[in-house]
């Protein structure tokens, strides 16, 4: 999936998606002041220079998605999301949370947000449980006049956490293995790989390992590991290992943060990983940073542990 900016071309598609009155009111509230709206009125909303409409397109250039992102303020630090809206046939597939996460890619570092927010009214339970999924925390509640009607819903936002990467010291390491549990359980249990070893470790068994490397370590304003890497040079050559980030503050720029800075960190000729080739996220982002396949094993059942390698000057 990749965002577009909207066009009035979109439009046709985006409103046949809008079944009924109630349907468009949890999309659009009372900003439009007819319904059913038309092409030129979805256009006339984005007129201001502060507002930047988006369309979602799958791998085949299909529309699938729509969301507005727009300054509220002067300032220029928050951006607001707005008219979120999925093609109703592809709704509880993971196209929303796919196109939230993209947005809030785009908020970050297209726009430099310092904080994400947006509204959801409570008879949308669907939309906000796919908000909470990405990260937005409710931070307060507020009610509405909807066509005679009121309507209660929740405010919420995501803060981006200042970047600061640490080296971890030994007294980090329960918390690290912690992290280590809920970064990777969900992965491992989705590919039925119950003794991978991030799930299994043991306390003494980390402590061990911790000595053996370098670890990284990012927190957040309340002191909480959120997000670590660990690196090895051997012969100038340097592994990396152990790059996660807890879920609900993953697809916010930090792993990429981690993995960039442990390498800059540690001088080497080559820098080389292995990762399971079917989590497809992960071993795609390795590609994305310059990284090449040059063997792989079987390791299980439909699983393929891929190995992957920079040598210096490659790629930038």
């Amino acid at each position: 999936m990749t965002l577009r900016p909207f066009t009035i071309n979109d439009a046709p598609i985006i409103l046949s998606w809008i079944k009924d009155l109630t349907a468009f009111r949890k999309w659009s509230a009372d900003r439009y002041p007819t319904y059913p709206p038309r092409p030129e009125d979805m256009v006339a909303q984005y007129a201001a220079d502060n507002i930047f409409p988006f369309t979602a397109i799958d791998d085949k250039g299909k529309v699938v998605g729509h969301i507005m992102l727009r300054y509220p303020d002067p300032s220029k630090t928050v951006i607001r999301f707005g008219f979120v809206i999925v093609d109703d046939n592809l709704r509880g597939k993971g196209y929303g949370k796919q196109m939230l996460q993209l947005a809030i890619q785009k908020a970050m570092n297209e726009y430099g947000a310092k904080k994400i927010t947006l509204g959801v009214f409570d008879n949308n339970p669907l939309a906000f449980h796919c908000y909470e999924s990405v990260g937005f925390k409710v931070i307060g509640t507020d009610s509405y006049l909807i066509d005679g009607e009121e309507w209660t819903g929740k405010e919420m936002e995501i803060k981006i956490e200042k970047m600061k990467i640490e080296i971890a010291t030994i007294q980090d390491v329960p918390a690290l293995l912690d992290l280590q549990r809920k970064a990777f359980g969900p992965l491992c249990e989705e590919l039925g790989w119950k003794d991978a070893l991030p799930l299994t470790e043991s306390l003494e068994h980390a402590y061990e390992e911790f000595t053996k490397c370098t670890t990284l370590k990012v927190q957040n304003d309340e002191g909480l590991i959120i997000g670590s890497v660990n690196g090895n040079v051997t012969d100038e050559s340097l592994y990396i290992g152990r790059l996660m980030v807890l879920p609900e503050y993953q697809q916010q720029g930090i792993g990429k943060l981690l993995f960039r800075e442990i390498q800059s960190r540690l001088p080497h000729n080559r820098a080389w990983l292995c990762t399971c080739q079917q989590v497809r996220p992960t071993y795609e982002f390795y590609l994305r940073e310059g990284f090449k396949p040059y063997k792989s094993e079987e390791i299980g059942p439909g699983l393929t542990w891929a190995y992957l390698e920079k040598l210096i000057g490659e790629h930038k």
